[in-house]
């Protein structure tokens, strides 16, 4: 398909420098049949005005109460014009200006190509991988994030099966109304790792492409300590983080899987994340937990989704 249109999609809230960062990579790729589209979940404030001053053709919609990120993405991206949609976080940059240009002479050589993810660095450390290719352990429902936090060597490039995509990926419009756009009772945290697993069940591929690289701002993580990535988050968060992967557990696992996590597994992270706040003093995150625990037990017992947080 020659010059196919491209819709960048950049969910955003009170992160307004980051956000004008962003843009402004957007607005220096060398393609330009693109259309820029930020939605804006309720900030405290509204820099609308200031936004389409400064960047010609830009969409911009605005919640007028918050939505969080799958609802926001849901109610805004079917007003998206073009087939080719690229969902980028506004925490990050872009330093390759052939980037958008890359991933569609990738996307259209293979038709079974269902999500095309960016490979994640550091903005403070750019050549220091983030996110990876990784995979999902369907018992102890632990994620492995392959070769985080090491210097990038300049592996031969290449395009790679993941689990997800999470911060920054291309997927295509026809395939995201296929399997039903975003599942919103997700909310946030552990969304991408449902659209991957809905784009897989029918018959798509989810890759990561090492030349597709972008730069994440975030401080270093240590997956090996998932209790730090809390700290650093908020109690809503990690509440979301845990809930939604009862949620993912209960909907794609086999049945043994299912009774290993639940008499097994399921009482172990309750014990290591409680003992891990107390033993850090952080005790705002004690009742975080005790919901997510009870309300994902609900949810996977009698199939009843609580939201703590509504």
């Amino acid at each position: 398909m020659d010059n196919p249109l491209v819709s960048v999609i950049i969910n955003t809230r009170n992160r307004e420098e980051m956000l004008y960062s962003l843009l402004r990579c957007v607005y220096n790729q060398s393609y330009k049949n693109i259309e820029v589209i930020v939605v804006d979940d309720c900030s405290d404030k509204n820099y609308e005005e200031t936004l389409l001053k400064e960047f010609v053709n830009l969409k911009f919609f605005r919640n007028e109460r918050r939505n969080f990120l799958i609802k926001s993405r849901n109610k805004w991206f079917i007003l998206a014009k073009w087939e080719i949609l690229f969902f980028i976080d506004d925490d990050n940059e872009i330093f390759d200006n052939n980037l958008i240009e890359i991933a569609l002479s990738s996307i259209y050589k293979n038709d079974n190509i269902g999500i095309l993810g960016c490979r994640s660095y550091y903005f403070n450390s750019p050549d220091v991988i983030l996110v990876w290719p990784n995979s999902f352990n369907f018992i102890t429902w632990r994620v492995t994030f392959y070769w985080f936090n090491k210097i990038d060597k300049n592996f031969m490039p290449w395009e790679k099966e993941t689990f997800d995509n999470p911060n920054a990926f291309f997927i295509k419009k026809s395939v995201l109304e296929k399997v039903w756009w975003f599942t919103e009772e997700i909310i946030q945290t552990m969304s991408e790792a449902d659209l991957a697993a809905k784009v897989r069940a029918n018959w798509y591929f989810v890759l990561q492409n090492s030349w597709l690289k972008v730069y994440h701002k975030s401080p270093e993580v240590d997956f090996k300590n998932m209790w730090k990535r809390f700290l650093w988050n908020s109690p809503e968060r990690a509440y979301y983080l845990i809930r939604n992967k009862y949620y993912f557990i209960k909907k794609y696992w086999k049945l043994f899987d299912k009774l290993m996590f639940i008499l097994i597994f399921h009482w172990q992270y309750l014990i290591y994340y409680s003992i891990m706040m107390f033993k850090n003093k952080e005790y705002d995150f004690l009742k975080a937990i005790y919901f997510w625990w009870k309300d994902g037990l609900v949810y996977f017992l009698f199939n009843k989704l609580n939201n703590y947080y509504e």
